[in-house]
């Protein structure tokens, strides 16, 4: 009786295991279908190792370019199509808190089409939480801790490069492009996050809200130290790397960033993303500042 007991404990045990690890493989493959509908979380899957189960993403999904530059487009990520989205057939959308149209977006759900939001908060800390909240939909929270510690580690670097500046340098975060020309990043804007993230002091962060043009005798007045200038197109494509552009901006020549040889370009989505390479570009830009702050 006794050895008959011990057969069926044996048993169930066995059973139960099997169950666990099936629904563990069903967790980790449970989408097949993924559309992102934000560049930051696209990156993301990408450096998640699941690149494969990524079958369209929006237009601000652009790194890496090689990979990016193959999946199919579903327009901008606040100006979405749900004819567009539904007819990949996902079995996950993941949005931005900003996604839109509001009809689109409720026209997607109302199909049944499974979908998630990232925080998009820009900070250091919203990027890994953002990171983590993927992996663990995607059921792959283990991968995303190598993931985590090099952000970790790049922040720490970026933090031990402040501690050592003489003190905040004054900065303007401009873009270039577009109709509007370049423009200038106030509050409550990607520059302005990304020039916390590096201990500076935005020079417009008082004047206006997300971004607006600005002259060249407002430039000149403000006294920044450095400019870094984010670009996505045309002849400055834009990388990971920082690169010195001062002599490309003869409209700047007055300004005091000028005349410190500090005027900087950089990748716009590497810079203003805020994705897995976010403080990675915030060591590129804090690691100039010695050389600008007089």
């Amino acid at each position: 009786m006794k050895k008959q007991q011990n057969h069926w404990q044996q048993s169930i045990t066995y059973v139960a295991g099997c169950f666990l690890y099936l629904a563990a493989v069903n967790t980790a493959t449970a989408y097949e279908r993924i559309v992102s509908a934000t560049g930051n979380a696209s990156e993301t899957i990408f450096e998640l190792g699941l690149i494969d189960q990524l079958i369209a993403v929006d237009t601000t999904s652009t790194l890496p370019k090689a990979v990016m530059e193959k999946k199919p487009k579903i327009g901008y990520r606040r100006r979405l199509s749900a004819e567009g989205i539904l007819s990949m057939k996902p079995d996950l959308l993941i949005l931005a808190p900003d996604a839109g149209p509001a009809t689109v977006v409720e026209q997607i759900k109302a199909a049944n089409v499974p979908t998630v939001t990232i925080k998009d908060d820009k900070s250091v800390d919203g990027v890994i939480a953002d990171i983590e909240f993927i992996a663990n939909t995607l059921g792959v929270g283990d991968k995303a801790k190598a993931l985590v510690d090099k952000i970790r580690r790049d922040e720490k670097a970026v933090k031990a490069m402040i501690a050592d500046y003489p003190r905040p340098p004054r900065m303007a975060f401009l873009m270039q492009g577009g109709k509007m020309g370049v423009v200038a990043f106030g509050d409550k804007s990607a520059g302005n996050a990304m020039i916390n993230v590096v201990g500076g002091e935005n020079v417009f962060v008082k004047d206006f809200d997300s971004i607006k043009q600005v002259s060249a005798e407002a430039m000149i007045a403000t006294k920044m130290d450095m400019i870094i200038i984010a670009s996505h197109g045309g002849e400055h494509p834009g990388t990971d790397k920082i690169e010195n552009a001062t002599a490309d901006y003869p409209n700047f020549a007055l300004t005091q960033a000028a005349k410190n040889q500090c005027i900087f370009r950089i990748g716009s989505v590497e810079a203003l993303g805020f994705g897995p390479g976010v403080a990675q570009a915030a060591k590129e830009i804090a690691g100039k500042v010695k050389d600008c702050v007089k």
